[in-house]
């Protein structure tokens, strides 16, 4: 892979993100790479901000990412205080790293693909009834939302709800139910090639909510939301 026009996406409420992406752009001609506005045109992009200006910006681009974020990032390559470093050595010797999306669709609408998770749970302190379908099993409990995370997220919300960290590559996705009523649900992994249906009885409000980025409420009554692995994957530029 050779990288020569990149495009810089810094975080526009970190003032930081815009002081590195000054220096970035130095950095880059030193080395004979051009920086680009025209994304259609770009090899790479480089995130400045951290793991939320990565999901973000992925929604809005197909092209390989190199995120530079702070110590709280798991997702971003490099850190505001070592990006130089990691960054010569991605572009020195590039490879990239397919990462897991997931797809869904709740009432039969498409939501954007997840490089995190997909999570409903209720807005109003009340207590949500789900029923989950993975091919021929079948669970019901009570609980105050449920995760679908992938590998990339599995260190996040999931983690922090009880959910295991797996490998970044990994062939699996995970479903953790917070707070669930009794521990009445335990989380399961699930094969990548697996499908989950989530049934949600609601009569108070509560949204689905997809990378922390994107909301979409639920209607009162039955709703259904889907769950499966997308048929495209996040990328990120990683050294070999």
């Amino acid at each position: 892979m050779k990288i020569k026009r990149v495009a810089i996406a810094p975080n526009p409420r970190k003032p930081w993100a815009h002081r590195i992406a000054r220096e970035l752009r130095r950095f880059l001609a030193r080395r004979g790479i051009s920086v680009t506005h025209a994304r259609q045109h770009a090899d790479l992009l480089i995130a400045i901000g951290g793991d939320g200006t990565i999901l973000h910006e992925r929604e809005h681009c197909n092209l390989p990412i190199f995120g530079i974020g702070s110590r709280t990032s798991y997702v971003c390559q490099a850190r505001k205080e070592n990006w130089k470093p990691r960054l010569s050595a991605a572009l020195a010797r590039p490879r990239l790293e397919k990462r897991m999306l997931l797809s869904g669709t709740l009432n039969g609408k498409r939501l954007q693909d997840a490089m995190n998770e997909i999570f409903i749970r209720n807005s109003d302190y009340r207590v949500l009834e789900f029923g989950l379908r993975i091919n021929g099993s079948r669970f019901k409990f009570t609980a105050d939302g449920v995760i679908f995370s992938t590998p990339t997220g599995s260190t996040a919300y999931a983690y922090s709800a009880g959910g295991r960290e797996l490998k970044p590559t990994a062939s699996k996705y995970e479903v953790v139910a917070l707070a669930p009523y009794r521990r009445g649900f335990k989380p399961l992994l699930v094969d990548a090639s697996q499908r989950c249906t989530l049934t949600v009885h609601t009569t108070y409000p509560a949204i689905a909510v997809i990378d922390g980025q994107f909301c979409h409420g639920l209607k009162t009554g039955r709703n259904t939301l889907v769950v499966k692995t997308s048929s495209t994957s996040a990328l990120l530029l990683q050294s070999r």
